[in-house]
């Protein structure tokens, strides 16, 4: 999963240098997903059904990088 979100901001070309912003793609919903839980797991924490549920559902709405990753930090403290 990493590896493939890290081919998706690659892949939105640009060069960093060359002007103050970059544009950063979303992810798909399931590389979003698949993110959340493997960090999860990297900290040794899992989802429960539902719990995976909500964050499907908000994952749903919006996938770019910074969401699925304020996604992560709050499922973290919350479940």
């Amino acid at each position: 999963m990493i590896e493939e979100a890290a081919h998706s901001l690659s892949a939105a070309g640009g060069d960093a240098a060359s002007g103050c912003f970059i544009e950063v793609p979303p992810l798909s919903h399931d590389v979003s997903v698949g993110l959340v839980r493997d960090w999860l797991r990297q900290s040794g924490r899992d989802l429960t059904k539902h719990q995976l549920e909500i964050v499907n559902d908000a994952l749903k709405q919006c996938t770019l990088p910074l969401y699925t990753s304020l996604v992560f930090e709050e499922v973290s403290v919350c479940f």
